[in-house]
């Protein structure tokens, strides 16, 4: 942070004074025997409570091992009390995170020396490992609980369910929450544990009842913490701003400082995202004697558990992570610990109904966690990248998801969990209720979508959606597909679009070449672009040319791990289709090949549209400038790796996009992936009624009417039989869609002579498409 890469200690202020080096295989004695002390003095108290209490709050400090030892206290009071009863015991401990559920399960079968899946196994996304004796534990992500819960809301086959790192409160957990607590009425037998280590444990304890409240003492050892104090810094000039950042030098030349000055040990340093791991990580020279990993939910878990092995002798390892690093995993040869108290996080927009994606201050709860990372097997480190007195204005614990984001899927869930129960009936049961305007205005956008009907009670298509792990939007747009016969291409993007993975190995600092290979698959559509490059390494695959499909990565730079989970991925969308589905119509492709058609379809879906606006706001003007703006008329970005990027003019066509990201800083919406799409195909697929007005004009001879597209600003000038006749296709359109859904959803047979009337409709569709085009 200061020059020559170094940072003196007078930077900083300290909290400890310890300096005192210990071999870490000594520390990881010593913290294995407090664990033991520690879980052992609580054990008898533990099962005490569970005896006399349908739940039990365990709020366990860092160090304590409740992740790993509280399950196996559990299945050894069954196995010592209740075993020989026959009465099983199958305890559930979910994890926010597939690599903590994996490690964890690891760690615990470590202990016990066995290999899992033998009594102790895991449940992640399309990998598990899990034991089928009578008594086991299954660690497993929040996710795949809550997903068990729709088919199983008494968890029948459940003695014990463990809701580990409760304190952060996403959707997930505060589902979870109020369906277990469901479950407890249901199912007598059933027992609850809630664990963390910085929850707000009253707050569980009068949402389960006075549940009662089980404090665990941890052990870390010593961590000397540092606080930035001189004024000069970026670091310490950035905290006096409104708007958090992240300043990538700074924090590398700290890692670079404790690398040259500090004894042996790792280092873990905390990051927002991915574009903050990869700018430190250029900053960062090849060295023999320092690797440097990343843990990110973009990579790959076998990707991520690099960071539990140990580094060569000689040889530093530094680890860059998002705060999935925060809880559950612990690497035991942390010494030095970087914070710069910032996290990227997701706040709802009221007044736009879109959420946006930002810096923000972590809370107090996240900067202890961070700083017990460093002391968890011998004395640690941990150098905070802004003041005490900032630290001292962070609030207590982080804003629950549920009020900060979309509710939109949440509701269409729900109504699957609570059959059919009004949404602000249910939610209001939630342990944080959101407010009332926020699930209203989510109950609105799925009327809209026609998810639910009047009485918001969900629609055949609602139903069937509200069992896809996907955004109803982009559920819809797939079931489009099938009555648009472009079922592999909308399935594709769909399944490249909703996952997170960074496909492209350096997607940061290559984007020129990127955008060129996909201009080379179409010059106006990523997504089509990005479907092509997908279908072209699946042909391989499934050819099983190998040494094609490797060529194929190595050349264009694309990170194979993670093509063959989207093609797992992609496995379970058209499973969705299959069985969401009646098979009223074949799942067909005869119109995939139509590139316009295809966008459209997507279009109809998403309804997301970018257009261009003959006006702008330039430093507090308006001015005759034009601009692209979204559907909620605000300003935005084409990213410049869009194969649409902006040069020197804005593209004539509109554009339709899936994902937005709302920059607060710039007041802009960042577009990183877009497609073309002609007026007709806007008129035609974007939501929304077309309204004909007429237009006042001197000339009384004019024919001219406005086109105006629902709610929307989209407006276009018309004469007035050409306008009349794009109503009614677009009306007679929207009736074939509602008469194929409901026979699609409800299992009805269709007639002969509409089927063959729709034929025909689409026949005249393509021309009009491909003549507009």
């Amino acid at each position: 942070m200061c020059r020559n890469s170094s940072i003196p200690i007078g930077t900083f202020t300290s909290q400890r004074n310890l300096h005192v080096y210990q071999s870490p295989i000594i520390s990881l004695c010593s913290l294995i025997s407090f664990q033991l002390y520690s879980s052992l003095f609580c054990r008898e108290e533990l099962i005490g409570l569970l005896a006399r209490n349908s739940v039990v709050i365990i709020k366990g400090e860092p160090g304590c091992g409740k992740s790993t030892r509280v399950p196996q206290y559990v299945m050894e009071a069954w196995a010592r009390d209740l075993g020989a009863a026959n009465s099983p015991c199958r305890i559930i401990v979910t994890q926010p995170r597939r690599i903590a559920a994996a490690s964890l399960a690891e760690r615990v079968a470590s202990e016990r020396g066995e290999s899992v899946g033998s009594t102790v196994g895991y449940n992640v996304r399309f990998n598990t490992k899990f034991s089928k004796k009578t008594g086991h534990i299954m660690y497993c992500t929040s996710g795949i609980l809550l997903n068990r819960l729709k088919t199983d809301p008494k968890l029948s086959d459940c003695s014990h369910i463990i809701l580990d790192e409760a304190h952060e409160r996403d959707v997930t957990i505060d589902l979870l929450l109020i369906l277990v607590r469901r479950a407890l009425t249901l199912n007598p037998k059933l027992k609850v544990l809630v664990m963390s280590a910085t929850m707000d444990a009253e707050l569980f304890r009068d949402y389960f009842g006075d549940a009662p409240i089980l404090n665990i003492p941890g052990f870390t050892h010593p961590v000397e913490q540092y606080f930035l104090t001189d004024e000069k810094l970026p670091s310490f000039q950035m905290c006096m701003s409104k708007i958090p950042r992240v300043l990538p030098k700074d924090v590398a030349d700290c890692i670079k400082f404790i690398h040259k000055k500090k004894p042996e040990g790792a280092i873990l340093c905390f990051l927002p995202g991915w574009e903050d791991i990869t700018k430190v990580k250029d900053l960062l020279p090849p060295r023999t004697d320092m690797v440097t990993l990343c843990v990110h939910s973009r990579l790959s878990m076998a990707e991520q558990r690099k960071i539990f092995s140990k580094a060569p002798p000689g040889v530093r390892k530094v680890i860059l992570a998002t705060n999935i690093a925060e809880t559950s995993i612990t690497i035991d040869d942390v010494v030095y610990v970087i914070d710069p108290g910032i996290q990227k996080e997701e706040r709802l927009d009221e007044q736009k109904g879109v959420v946006c994606i930002d810096y923000h201050w972590i809370s107090k709860a996240s900067a202890k966690q961070r700083k017990g990372r460093a002391g968890r097997c011998q004395h640690g480190e941990c150098y905070h990248l802004y003041p005490q007195f900032h630290h001292d204005s962070f609030m207590e614990y982080s804003i629950p998801e549920i009020l900060r984001t979309s509710l939109t899927k949440i509701v269409l869930n729900s109504k699957i969990y609570s059959n059919n129960m009004k949404a602000i009936d249910f939610l209001q049961r939630l342990i944080t209720p959101p407010k009332k305007a926020a699930i209203e205005s989510a109950v609105q956008e799925l009327k809209d979508l026609e998810l639910l009907d009047e009485h918001e009670n969900l629609t055949p298509l609602g139903r069937t959606l509200s069992h896809f792990h996907l955004h109803p939007k982009l559920g819809k747009a797939m079931v489009n597909a099938v009555l648009f016969k472009c079922v592999t291409p909308i399935v594709d993007i769909v399944t490249l679009y909703s996952d997170e993975s960074a496909l492209f190995s350096n997607d940061l600092l290559d984007k020129a070449r990127i955008t060129d290979h996909l201009r080379k698959e179409s010059a106006t559509s990523d997504h089509l672009a990005m479907m092509q490059l997908f279908e072209k390494w699946l042909y391989y695959i499934e050819s099983q040319d190998y040494r094609m499909a490797d060529a194929m990565c190595q050349d264009l730079g694309l990170v194979q791990p993670k093509l063959f989970t989207l093609q797992k991925l992609r496995s379970v969308h058209l499973d969705y289709l299959h069985k969401g589905l009646y098979d009223v119509l074949p799942i067909s492709d005869d119109l995939s090949d139509y590139d316009e058609l295809v966008k459209a379809v997507l279009l109809s879906g998403v309804g997301n549209l970018l257009r261009r606006r003959e006006w702008d706001i330039v430093k507090g003007r308006r001015r005759n400038k034009p601009a692209l703006v979204t559907r909620h008329n605000q300003r935005a970005t084409v990213s410049s790796s869009s194969v649409n990027a902006m040069t020197r003019k804005l593209p004539p066509d509109f554009l339709v996009y899936i994902n937005e990201i709302i920059l607060n800083v710039r007041k802009t919406s960042l577009i990183r992936e877009t497609s073309t799409v002609s007026s007709l195909a806007v008129l035609f697929f974007a939501p929304g009624e077309i309204e004909l007005h007429e237009i006042k004009s001197k000339d009384a001879s004019s024919d001219q009417v406005l086109l105006k597209l629902g709610k929307s600003d989209i407006e276009f000038h018309c004469d007035r039989r050409h306008a009349l006749a794009i109503k009614e296709c677009k009306e007679a359109i929207e009736k074939y869609k509602q008469y194929y859904i409901f026979q699609l959803t409800t299992g009805n047979s269709y007639s002969v002579v509409i089927n063959n009337a729709w034929k025909r409709v689409l026949k005249h569709l393509m021309v009009a498409l491909k003549t507009d085009s």
